[in-house]
């Protein structure tokens, strides 16, 4: 049964291995990511064997839980080395998977002990659904976006499953993210990792006698963002808050994680309520809280191209052993004096001054390069692997 009293887990999406300390830094209980092969964004950096083993090790060692995704559509021929894989990611201690396929959901069992989540390509949307999969050994079903905070309360009830929803990013036209634009317009396929995002192009809306009714992005949905639900979210019993965007900047993630890890501690009576997030700064395509308590509407298209971005990412915290000094690595180019923000995990902006700016060679200089390491003087409270900010030029 749902319980006001619980907590639920906050789960970052991370494409590397920055991405996945960032997310740890900032407050996630969980992250999620792809290996080299199964999943579905192959256009993500993702992790080689050898980096999902440092993943596990450094997650673990911090409380975090690392889920694997799996849910890539595949073929016969694709599924010859899932099973080696699996006893892969058993043998490295991986928390969950994430599975799409009844063959695939099957190849765990036999193969692994591992806990198996159903993805939201899945489209689960029922309870009669999730009890299937209950009986395929699955411990959790990530519900299809059209789903209602209400659908998925009568789900969990009802099937004895793990409920986990989106909670925030882009949001797809298509019912469950079973699409094939990409597949025609780019020879992509979506739903096997190629997905180019061709619902975000600008169309033409002709009838048939070739009238034009004029242009726009007229199957772009705008993006979710249900922070304002966050305190219904747990009235009903969601066991897991997730964030999308594994492609997305380390700067979105700190910025995510960090909202929506303070909404939920509010909502749990952990914290005071947060007056201020940081969400409205990232680049987004307008907001719309989509079908969580009514059935979307015209309303959630994005009509008007993407919005840019209010601030950008400068770099992030590399080392703070010298009590005045942080090393910081340069993601963006910073002049002296030029105004940086230091993203809190307590939720704070903190300004770090740029008078200073020394590098590597220890020379003072005016200006910091990216992809170049330079020392700043150090705000109270940085630590590695927080993210600076500063604002975008227009």
């Amino acid at each position: 049964m749902a319980s006001s009293t619980l907590i639920p887990e906050i789960l970052a999406p991370v494409g590397n291995m920055l991405k996945l300390k960032v997310a740890v830094m900032y407050g996630a209980d969980a992250v999620y990511l792809a290996g080299p092969r199964f999943g579905l964004r192959y256009a993500a950096d993702n992790f080689s064997e050898e980096q999902l083993r440092e993943a596990c090790v450094f997650a673990h060692q911090h409380g975090v839980k690392v889920f694997v995704t799996l849910n890539a559509f595949l073929f016969d021929e694709d599924m010859h080395d899932l099973p080696a894989f699996v006893a892969f990611l058993q043998e490295i201690d991986v928390d969950a998977v994430i599975v799409s396929d009844a063959g695939v959901a099957r190849v765990v069992r036999e193969h692994s002990s591992l806990n198996i989540h159903v993805s939201t390509q899945s489209s689960t949307l029922n309870t009669w659904s999730a009890r299937f999969w209950a009986q395929l050994g699955a411990k959790r079903v990530v519900l299809g976006r059209e789903t209602s905070l209400a659908a998925a309360k009568a789900v969990r009830e009802g099937s004895g499953l793990e409920v986990e929803m989106f909670v925030h990013g882009s949001m797809c036209m298509a019912f469950s993210g079973n699409c094939t634009i990409s597949n025609y317009t780019a020879g992509r396929d979506s739903n096997r990792g190629g997905c180019s995002h061709s619902c975000r192009y600008e169309y033409g809306l002709f009838d048939q006698s070739g009238h034009n009714y004029g242009e726009g992005h007229f199957m772009s949905s705008k993006d979710l963002n249900a922070l304002r639900l966050i305190p219904q979210f747990v009235q009903a019993g969601i066991d897991s808050f997730k964030i999308e965007g594994r492609m997305k900047s380390a700067l979105y993630v700190a910025t995510t994680v960090q909202a929506y890890r303070h909404a939920r501690d509010a909502a749990c009576g952990r914290l005071s309520p947060v007056t201020h997030n940081n969400l409205d700064d990232l680049p987004n395509r307008g907001y719309t809280e989509a079908s969580l308590i009514q059935a979307a509407g015209t309303e959630s298209i994005a009509l008007q191209k993407k919005d840019q971005a209010v601030f950008d990412m400068a770099g992030y915290v590399l080392d703070t052993n010298d009590q005045s000094q942080m090393a910081v690595f340069l993601n963006h180019p910073v002049e002296k004096g030029q105004r940086l923000e230091l993203l809190s995990p307590a939720g704070e902006n903190v300004p770090v001054q740029t008078g200073k700016i020394i590098d590597v060679r220890g020379r003072l200089v005016d200006r910091g390069n990216p992809n170049s390491v330079v020392l700043l003087p150090r705000p109270e409270g940085a630590s590695a692997f927080m993210v600076l900010r500063l604002q975008h030029a227009s």
